[in-house]
């Protein structure tokens, strides 16, 4: 590529990218996930969600266990679906990859349990029309939509695609209390199992939101980034900041 080219592309790229910083607004944060009992560290986040108004475009997360070496990575795409989007995870540590793309009907799931192991693909169907049908990422959206003004105890159900079980699972939310966390007017919803009790997912997960823009606050339970000192399934408490 000659040097005019180089320069042509590099104008493009840097016009292209100043384009997008002024349609899009970036939105920072940070997590920390400690040991529910000993409130040691286990992973720490940090991350950019990429947005137009109220609506997310992408997010990409970045993840480092308690000596601040980077074992995993997160990219979320909105554009597709904002409740149903698109995931990839690689956790370095032993290599695991998990992909999952919103298609019509179904969902791709592509999954690899460690660097050496084959790529899996599974076809996972929707849930019947009467429910919504979410990853995880448009959880915390999707209960503020639907719960934000309703009353303590109010219950709502719907599907989610677990990876760890290449199925979807019914969940049932219900609201614990309308509450200010630092300083902004929340709400903690607890999510469990509706039909029967997974061996995995025995005890109920809590979620704090932020009632205005849905945003994760804190998170208490079991969590699907794995944690980096054992590589087995962690249960945290993360408290976010925006």
């Amino acid at each position: 590529m000659s040097p005019k080219q180089l320069i042509r592309g590099g104008l493009l790229f840097t016009l292209g990218g100043l384009v997008f910083s002024l349609a899009a607004d970036a939105r920072y944060f940070r997590c920390r996930a400690v040991d529910p009992r000993s409130r040691s560290v286990i992973f720490t986040c940090s991350g950019t969600e990429i947005g137009e108004g109220s609506r997310i475009l992408r997010a990409d997360i970045v993840y480092r266990d308690n000596k601040g070496k980077v074992f995993a990575r997160e990219s979320i795409r909105y554009r597709k679906d904002q409740l149903a989007p698109n995931v990839t995870l690689t956790d370095s540590s032993d290599g695991r990859r998990e992909i999952v793309e919103r298609t019509a009907g179904h969902f791709l799931l592509v999954t690899q349990a460690n660097a050496k192991a084959a790529a899996m693909t599974t076809l996972v169907n929707f849930a019947d029309a009467d429910y919504a049908t979410l990853t995880l990422p448009g959880i915390p959206r999707y209960l503020i939509a639907q719960m934000g003004d309703k009353p303590v105890e109010t219950r709502h159900v719907f599907y989610c695609l677990f990876v760890q079980e290449k199925k979807l699972l019914r969940l049932r939310a219900t609201v614990e209390a309308a509450l200010k966390y630092r300083g902004k007017d929340a709400l903690r919803i607890r999510l469990q199992p509706d039909n029967f009790v997974y061996r995995w997912f025995s005890e109920p997960v809590r979620v704090t939101l932020q009632k205005k823009t849905g945003r994760m606050l804190r998170y208490e339970g079991l969590h699907y980034i794995r944690d980096p000192r054992s590589g087995h399934g962690s249960i945290v408490d993360v408290t976010f900041s925006w």
